[in-house]
């Protein structure tokens, strides 16, 4: 972001060269690119500039240098993706219902400047509840890894659980996830709680499972001991999980990496999913 004050502040070193490293220089809006080059290349990109479709690339690229994964690691094993649908057992459907027929209510009594925002957090709220109805506790999807992750952990293999729900979704959960070796990776750990949970899940055989914030522990990390994956929601943007099941299909990994997304039926995670 230029107007932040870190980057004024890095702005005003006096470089010679200057570089910026990233793996998703441009996530959501072209915004974000144009804040890189306001460092690398002053003026390069005007902020309230329209881009055509064909005229970043052409303007940025003296400037990047861009090695993809598949082009430069052909050594590494495949990456397999699978999506399981599933169906919400009784109180999870009765919850869903309820809160989707609220949400309704609520949309069609807001003013038209807020519909937006009370949309996206209405969403939020339903998806939270495809996870896990909070009122019983009742969650087809952890029924579901349940039954994984007793014969996975069963064979010494190592998991990594996703979510972008850590308190709502992840907490909740752990009662039922702790018999498997389960700690909860989120952003409540110190950097060094951090290094030593890694630490011990490469190298020792507890934790076996980490249930992590999609936020947290999506990028940064190298957790190639384990090679299944789970998401149990999926974020608005695809690259994000994509990134963070990277976390085990990167250099040292061996073994062929298994991605499973737990999606409900006849709910909005299937309509997004369309989307």
């Amino acid at each position: 972001n230029p107007d932040s004050v870190t980057h004024q502040a890095v702005s005003r070193i006096p470089a010679t060269w200057r570089w910026g490293l990233s793996g998703t220089p441009l996530e959501n809006r072209v915004k974000e690119l144009v804040g890189v080059f306001a460092y690398l290349q002053p003026g390069l990109l005007p902020p309230d500039r329209p881009y055509p479709p064909g005229m970043l690339p052409r303007l940025i690229a003296p400037y990047v240098l861009r090695r993809c994964k598949a082009d430069v690691l052909h050594h590494l094993p495949p990456k397999e993706h699978k999506v399981e649908w599933l169906e919400l057992g009784h109180f999870q459907r009765l919850a869903y219902e309820r809160a989707e027929q609220a949400a309704r209510a609520a949309l069609r009594q807001a003013g038209a400047a807020e519909a937006s925002t009370l949309a996206l957090s209405l969403l939020n709220r339903l998806k939270q509840i495809c996870n896990l109805d909070p009122a019983t506790g009742a969650s087809c999807k952890m029924a579901y890894l349940e039954q994984e992750l007793a014969d996975l952990t069963g064979r010494g293999e190592k998991v990594l659980i996703f979510s972008q729900y850590p308190k709502v979704t992840l907490e909740a959960l752990m009662p039922r996830l702790e018999r498997f070796g389960t700690i909860l990776f989120d952003g409540s750990l110190s950097d060094w709680n951090r290094q030593l949970v890694v630490h011990h899940f490469q190298h020792k055989e507890i934790p076996r499972v980490l249930a992590m914030s999609l936020k947290a522990g999506g990028v940064g990390i190298t957790l190639t001991r384990a090679n299944h994956v789970y998401h149990l929601d999926h974020w608005w943007n695809p690259a994000v999980a994509q990134q963070a099941e990277d976390r085990t299909h990167r250099i040292g990994q061996r073994r062929p990496v298994y991605v499973t997304s737990l999606l409900t039926r006849g709910t909005v995670e299937e309509r997004i999913a369309q989307l």
